[in-house]
């Protein structure tokens, strides 16, 4: 490890723990950085796979809706075609 700042590649500040933005640092400073940021991104990871399993939960509902909405369009319209076929059965009586 080197204490020259300009030997470690610039990372973004938001980025990175403040423990490894001060230099000289320790070994155990860059095990625990790297460790923390470890741990932050597998939390970021767990909570982007509940938004997606919610997200596919709130489209399947959506689906669903859709196919309900359209299976009662057709029946509306078999109700409206009956109703005429009806009218037209009962005229020439």
């Amino acid at each position: 490890m080197s204490a020259d700042p300009d030997a470690v590649p610039y990372i973004e500040s938001s980025d990175t723990p403040v423990r490894v933005l001060l230099k000289p640092f320790t070994p155990d400073d860059l095990y625990h950085a790297v460790r923390d940021a470890i741990t932050r991104a597998t939390d970021r990871v767990a909570i982007a796979e509940h938004e997606l399993v919610q997200a596919h939960a709130g489209l399947s509902k959506l689906a669903m809706a859709l196919e309900a909405s359209r299976t009662m369009r057709v029946q509306t319209l078999d109700l409206v075609v009956a109703a005429r076929e009806l009218r037209r059965v009962k005229r020439p009586d």
